[in-house]
């Protein structure tokens, strides 16, 4: 894969098989694909550390973030600050690992829902 073509890297189904099989491949993929949800949770489910490779737009959705997140609390370290400073997302976060307060937005650590 590492030898094909560019064209290769924004075909939609062969990037989604090859992150089922490796994740980290995702670093090869255009950055339109980097920017599919659906291709980055695919990649994520099967290596949390693909995240740093999906889009900033990416890194903002919970729905990805979090499944990088099961796998390793430092998936965290690739979230976008839009998400690390959602009240909302960052609850679901704690209450699946605590330890997911070190991590969380410093103004939302001085709102009651977090002291």
């Amino acid at each position: 894969l590492l030898l094909a073509s560019p064209v290769l890297f924004a075909d939609r189904d062969l990037i989604s098989e090859a992150v089922r099989g490796d994740g980290l491949l995702l670093m090869h993929a255009s950055e339109e694909l980097k920017d599919d949800a659906e291709v980055v949770l695919a990649a994520v489910k099967q290596n949390w550390r693909a995240l740093e490779f999906g889009s900033a737009t990416v890194r903002t959705d919970k729905k990805v973030v979090f499944e990088a997140f099961r796998s390793d609390l430092s998936a965290l370290t690739f979230a976008e600050d839009a998400l690390l400073r959602n009240c909302d997302a960052m609850i679901d976060f704690v209450r699946h690992n605590w330890h997911a307060l070190h991590y969380i937005a410093a103004e939302l650590l001085e709102s009651p829902v977090f002291v």
